[in-house]
């Protein structure tokens, strides 16, 4: 699914910094991630990332055609550039991304809303928005 006007925007990702395994072979087996995590252990499913609009990552030369893209979302956090091929959102509708919340619920939501931080590492947008504890 590919947008010929804009190829480098590739489809969708999973929030999978805190909804899923991680899938790091170089990790090993560490005990600190979220292995399968139940999704009621979030307070406010409401406001956590489940899946998004993003951006394939052509940044990283690992993952720099259309068949080496990474699913995997890299949280708003870490901001516009993350390392690994996981890119976080795409902000391909004007300034406005889409996104499916963990509650279900669908939502456009703007570049300048707080859901991706401009600066280094904030962990404050990982709590209010993409499932952090």
């Amino acid at each position: 699914m590919f947008c010929p006007n804009i190829r480098d925007e590739f489809g969708y990702g999973h929030n999978a910094q805190y909804l899923s395994i991680q899938t790091d072979p170089n990790l090993g087996n560490r005990n600190d991630y979220n292995k399968y995590i139940k999704y009621g252990h979030f307070k406010k499913p409401s406001s956590v990332v489940f899946v998004g609009d993003k951006y394939i990552g052509k940044d990283d030369p690992r993952y720099n055609d259309d068949e080496h893209w990474s699913p995997m979302l890299g949280t708003g956090g870490w901001g516009f550039k993350q390392g690994g091929g996981w890119s976080t959102l795409a902000f391909r509708h004007g300034t406005k991304t889409n996104v499916v919340w963990l509650d279900g619920h669908v939502s456009a939501m703007d570049a300048n809303s707080g859901i991706v931080t401009r600066s280094s590492y904030d962990q404050e947008c990982d709590i209010n928005y993409w499932g952090r504890q």
